[in-house]
């Protein structure tokens, strides 16, 4: 997985691969699948909100749902906005709610 990062018309461009090859511990397939996760934090009950981007890690070959890094990038935004744009990415939302 490589990112690669640059200067483009005054703009700070960072590529990151979308998609990883995933294995199972069960299975001696390989497939495609997500390289990104979305992650939304309530604490508070809405008082204090975080939401970005993770990578995802696969679990598949230990027989464990996915984890996720921390952010790699942080939403600044309100969570429509955010679930509106994860939805046209097609990115899974994972919500932890403290």
């Amino acid at each position: 997985m490589e990112n690669k990062i640059y200067e483009k018309d005054g703009n700070l461009v960072i590529e990151i691969p979308y998609t990883q090859i995933r294995t199972s511990a069960y299975e001696e397939e390989e497939w495609i699948g997500q390289n990104i996760i979305a992650l939304i934090e309530d604490n508070y009950g809405g008082i204090s909100e975080q939401m970005g981007f993770c990578y995802r890690i696969g679990m598949e070959y230990a027989g464990k749902p996915d984890q996720w890094t921390d952010y790699f990038f942080k939403f600044n935004g309100k969570r429509k906005e955010f679930q509106k744009l994860c939805k046209e990415l097609k990115i899974e939302i994972i919500e932890i709610i403290t």
